[in-house]
């Protein structure tokens, strides 16, 4: 009997106990570790390439994570699934998060992914002034084209390198700091 009380006991104070954290006012969950950042997912948002018209701008994630800068948040390429002979436009979304604008010099280097070191071409280089925020779809000038290979598919990744006063390129990072690649396939 005196078990009996004790398990009933026990019980009850268990019950109590996670009603008790069910209950607890929002104020107390733990906050959120980081702001949200600018994804592929809303960077690609526009399924036609642009024309000539000027990339929109948008009002940058409130962060005290990500210092101040340009960063590469994502790539996309048209046609999305290449294959040889086919011209491949390159199409870059980035995120100043600088109190002004940025005015950099950047390129698209291409790397055959068996020879990560050395690029194997590149598209022109741009100069751009990005305003404070994410830039989407902001279209790399030239194109780049992989003749018949005799191989079923080629492989390669991209890098976003930015020029300096002296042309030396340094890889564009993302906003968690790696070193931005897109990594894509050429097939026939």
């Amino acid at each position: 009997m005196k078990n009996t009380i004790l398990i009933i006991a026990g019980l009850t104070l268990m019950l109590l106990t996670i009603a008790a954290c069910s209950a607890a006012p929002a104020s107390t969950q733990a906050p959120p570790t980081a702001a949200p950042q600018a994804t592929a997912t809303t960077a690609q948002a526009t399924a036609v390439p642009p024309t000539n018209a000027a990339p929109t701008a948008t009002t940058a994630p409130a962060t005290n994570a990500v210092p101040p800068g340009l960063y590469v948040t994502s790539m996309r390429l048209d046609p999305p699934q290449p294959t040889h002979t086919q011209s491949i436009s390159f199409y870059v979304s980035f995120l100043n998060t600088a109190s002004g604008d940025q005015n950099v010099k950047w390129v698209i280097l291409i790397y055959r992914a068996d020879n990560p070191t050395r690029s194997f071409s590149q598209t022109a280089v741009n100069q751009t002034a990005f305003s404070p925020g994410a830039t989407a779809d902001f279209a790399a000038p030239g194109s780049f084209k992989l003749g018949s290979t005799g191989n079923a598919c080629d492989f390669f990744f991209a890098r976003v390198d930015q020029i300096d006063a002296n042309n030396k390129g340094t890889d564009m990072t993302t906003p968690d700091g790696k070193t931005f690649e897109k990594g894509f396939t050429i097939c026939q």
